[in-house]
C-alpha cells in the first residue's frame, strides 16, 4: 500500500500547487492593476481628499496582495491530503498562514461597508440628512471597522499559542459569518434606498438606467458573495479540508473566485473612471457637508452634480 499512498500524496500536492499558482497569479494581477490605479488617482487628485474611489482601490490592493501572499505561503505549508496545516509547521509560519488568510477576509468586509457607506451618503444628502450622515453614519462605520480589526488581532494572539491546524477556527468563522451577514444587510438596505432616491433625481434617462444597473449589480453580487461566504465559513469551521480530487479543487477555486475575487473585480469596474483634476477650492465647493441639504431641491441638484456626471465617478469623501 505504500506506493499507492505515495502516488496519492504526490497527486494531491500537484493539484494543490496548481490551485495556489492559478489563484495566486490572479490575485497578483488584480493587486497590480488596483495599485497602479490607486497611484494614478492619488496623483490626479493633487493631494485632495480621500474619496471613496481612492480608498476602495487601496483596500482592493491590500486585499489582493495579502491573498496572493497567502497562496504562496499555503502552497508549502498546507498538508493537501490531511486537509490541515502541516504538523511540521513551526509557530511563526503557522500564525502567518492565518494572518494572511484572515486579513483579506476582513478587508473585504471593509470594502463592502465602504460601498454601503457611499450609498448611505447619497441617501442622507437626498433626504436632507447630510448632518446625520456626518455626525452618526461615518463615525459608526469607523467604530465598527475598528472593533472588527481589534477582534481579528485578538484572534491572532490566541492562535499564536496554539497548535491549531484547521482552516477556519470556530470563533473566527462565527464572527466573520455575522459580519458578512451584516454587510449584506447594509448593501441591500442602502442600495435599495439609493436606487429609490436616484429615480427622483432630475437627470438624463440613459444615465439614470446606467447608475441603477450599477447599484443593482453591486448589491446583488455583494449580497450573494457575503451570504455565500457566511454559509461556507460556518460549514467548514473546525474541520479538515483535504484535497482528494479535481472536484475539491474546483470547489476551492469557486469559493475564492466567485465569492471573493469576482465582487472585487466588479467594484474595480464600476469605480474605474479617472476623474479630471480639480482645483483645491473645487473639492470643498463640490460637496459641502456642513449645512448641506437645507433645501431639498438644492440637495438633489448637488447630488446630481456629484454622483451622476457622465465622464467622472463619484467623489464621495469618507
Amino acid at each position: 500500500w505504500q506506493p499507492h499512498n505515495m502516488d496519492k500524496d504526490a497527486s494531491a500536492e500537484a493539484l494543490g500547487w496548481t490551485l495556489c499558482a492559478v489563484l495566486g497569479l490572479s490575485y497578483g494581477l488584480v493587486a497590480g492593476v488596483a495599485g497602479c490605479r490607486a497611484l494614478n488617482l492619488r496623483g490626479r487628485g493633487h493631494g485632495g481628499p480621500w474619496t471613496t474611489q481612492k480608498v476602495l482601490h487601496l483596500l482592493v490592493t491590500l486585499c489582493a496582495a495579502a491573498r496572493c501572499a497567502f497562496f504562496a505561503h499555503a502552497s508549502t505549508l498546507w498538508d493537501w491530503e490531511a486537509g490541515t496545516v502541516s504538523t511540521f509547521a513551526t509557530p511563526a509560519p503557522r500564525l502567518a498562514f492565518y494572518v494572511l488568510d484572515q486579513l483579506p477576509t476582513t478587508v473585504l468586509f471593509t470594502i463592502y461597508a465602504s460601498v454601503a457607506l457611499f450609498w448611505a451618503e447619497m441617501v442622507f444628502v437626498a433626504t436632507d440628512g447630510a448632518l446625520l450622515y456626518e455626525d452618526y453614519a461615518r463615525p459608526a462605520d469607523a467604530v465598527v471597522n475598528a472593533a472588527t480589526y481589534a477582534l481579528l488581532v485578538l484572534q491572532w494572539a490566541a492562535l499564536a499559542d496554539r497548535s491549531y491546524g484547521f482552516y477556519a477556527p470556530g470563533p473566527y468563522a462565527l464572527v466573520s459569518a455575522a459580519l458578512y451577514a451584516f454587510a449584506a444587510a447594509l448593501l441591500v438596505g442602502f442600495g435599495r434606498a439609493a436606487a429609490y432616491e436616484l429615480r427622483r433625481v432630475p437627470i438624463e434617462g440613459v444615465l439614470r438606467r446606467k447608475k441603477l444597473r450599477e447599484i443593482g449589480a453591486l448589491t446583488s453580487a455583494g449580497a450573494f458573495a457575503t451570504l455565500g461566504r457566511s454559509v461556507a465559513l460556518l460549514a467548514v469551521r473546525d474541520r479538515p479540508l483535504p484535497l482528494e480530487g479535481p472536484w475539491d479543487a474546483l470547489v476551492a477555486a469557486g469559493y475564492f473566485g466567485l465569492l471573493e475575487l469576482a465582487p472585487v473585480l466588479l467594484v474595480l469596474y464600476y469605480y474605474r473612471r479617472v476623474p479630471r483634476p480639480r482645483r483645491p477650492d473645487e473639492h470643498a465647493a463640490l460637496f459641502p457637508l456642513k449645512g448641506a441639504g437645507r433645501d431639498a431641491r438644492d440637495a438633489l441638484r448637488r447630488l446630481a452634480e456629484l454622483q451622476f456626471e457622465p465622464f467622472e465617478p463619484a467623489e464621495s469623501v469618507l
